[in-house]
Formats: C-alpha cells, structure tokens, sequence
C-alpha cells in the first residue's frame, strides 16, 4: 500500500528520496520468483534519468533480469528504452541484452550456454521464463519431438526431468519421443501472444528456424 502511495504521487514518485523505497521493492522482487512490479521498476529508470548522479547500473542489471523473465512480454524492450546509452554499453547491461536477443531469436542453446557464463546463471525466475517461452515455442513449432531435442532446447537434466515436464503439459511420452497434443484454440492463443510481442525481425528469424528444422544439428521434427 505504501509503494502504491508512492508510485501515484507525482510529487513523491519523481523525488529522488522515492529511490531507496523503489530499490527496496525490487531487491524484495529478486528474493522472490512470484514478486513483480514493471511499475516500481520503471520508476526507479525514469528517476536515473533525471537524477543521474543517482543512476547504478548494478540496479539496472536487476531490473533487466527481472524483465527477462517476463518473455515474451514487452517488459524487457520497455526497461531497455530507459537506459542512456553509456549504461548500455556496460559489459554486465550489454550480456543481459545479448541474452534476451538470443531469446528472441528462438536460440535456445546458445541462450543455455551464455546464460551458463553470466553471475545470475542459477535465477530460477530466468530458467523458468525461458522454459515457458521455449515450451510456447515447441508446441506451435512441432507435432513430435525427441526427448533428446526436448533436454537440449530447454537445458534439462535428464530424460526423467523431461518426461515428467512434458506429461506436465499433457504431452504424450512413448519410445523416447515426445508427442505434442494439438490444441488449435490453445495455439491461436499462444502464437497470438508470441506474434503481439516478439520484434518483427525475430518472428521472421523464428519463422525461417521452424521452416528449416531437419537440417539444423540437435533439433528435428
């Protein structure tokens, strides 16, 4: 209620004694997975701005992760259109952007495997974020997918772990592949979403991906 308060008062949500509050919700934000606010942390953005003696880039790289959770909603782009340009040239700010391209782009392994380099590479908000996408992905993209596929694009353990996530999405397991139920409703909702929010240029990436699956190592439909 406070952080409300806040965020509605023009004359406290632009005073830049608002940012140890807002810095505080976002820092209870990365405690806990199930806590966002794009709201308190396009504030604290919009405050960097005008007060730029203020500005962290360490509370920059938290909002960033936090939005890239949110794939393949737009939060990630709108965080990034508040940062000026010396800020996006940072190494840590410049990795995280690279990884969300590699979403984008529907690159799962080489977001896996850069993921793996970064200091957030256990977030369990990130992996989750993009598992989800990349199951959103796999059920418009395939009618049936080897288990070995599945663990490669979304980084998986083991088969058991697999399974278990496929059965999960009411996806049928036999003889080490993975049948992907076709729901046209649920899909036209899915590819609806995916289509709102992902960058034209990544659709079109995405698009040319799927038309050539087969010829690409690790991936087959």
């Amino acid at each position: 209620m406070i952080m409300e308060e806040i965020l509605f008062d023009p004359s406290k949500r632009f005073s830049s004694e608002s940012l140890p509050a807002f810095i505080e919700h976002l820092d209870r934000q990365m405690a806990d997975d199930n806590l966002y606010s794009l709201d308190n942390n396009i504030a604290i953005l919009k405050l960097f701005l005008l007060y730029p003696k203020c500005n962290d880039v360490s509370v920059c790289e938290k909002i960033l992760i936090k939005a890239l959770t949110r794939i393949p909603q737009p939060d990630f782009d709108v965080c990034l259109f508040q940062l000026p340009l010396s800020v996006k040239r940072d190494p840590s700010i410049s990795s995280i952007v690279n990884l969300y391209n590699l979403l984008q782009d529907c690159k799962f392994n080489d977001f896996w495997a850069a993921l793996k380099k970064t200091n957030f590479a256990m977030n369990k908000g990130v992996i989750t974020g993009a598992r989800n996408f990349a199951l959103e992905v796999i059920s418009l993209a395939y009618h049936k997918i080897s288990i070995a596929d599945f663990i490669i694009l979304l980084d998986l353990e083991n088969e058991k772990v697999a399974e278990k996530l496929a059965i999960e999405q009411n996806w049928q397991v036999a003889n080490k592949f993975i049948q992907i139920n076709s729901n046209l409703d649920t899909k036209g909702s899915k590819s609806s979403q995916i289509d709102k929010h992902m960058r034209p240029e990544s659709i079109k990436h995405c698009l040319t991906l799927l038309d050539s699956i087969g010829k690409i190592p690790g991936i087959r439909k």
